[in-house]
């Protein structure tokens, strides 16, 4: 437990230093992190984490986005990350829930849009039902 204290308390004089002693700047950037965390779409679906990758390659695929290709999904977890022409990132995360349901967590750019990431979560949707 002390050699825990002792790595925090190394690690925040370490970022107390770097950052020319401004506290508020290393409270800043933790907020940022968190507010960028805390803007996903998220759902729980139907549909295996195969199935749900898939959809969601498609549909980016039909909104006219790059898919940038990546690792292929394991029964566990999926991931998919596309670009628009403005090089403005999307990605989307699956992970397992259940033998037949996954959960989706989608995020457009660093602090997202709300109004793309749930076109796109409703659109996921509409593929995986048929």
């Amino acid at each position: 437990m002390k050699a825990v204290r002792i790595l925090m308390m190394g690690a925040l004089l370490a970022g107390v230093m770097v950052s020319g002693g401004c506290p508020l700047l290393l409270v800043g950037g933790a907020v940022a992190g968190t507010a960028a965390y805390l803007n996903d779409t998220e759902a729980t679906v139907d549909g295996t984490v195969e199935q749900v990758t898939e959809a969601a390659k498609a549909v980016v695929t039909e909104l006219g986005l790059t898919v940038i290709p990546g690792a292929a999904p394991t029964k566990v977890a999926g991931n998919v990350v596309a670009r628009n022409s403005e090089d403005k990132k999307l990605e989307i995360d699956v992970k397992y829930v259940t033998d037949t349901t996954s959960k989706i967590s989608i995020r457009k750019g660093f602090f997202g849009d709300q109004a793309t990431q749930q076109q796109v979560m409703d659109k996921i949707k509409e593929k995986l039902k048929g």
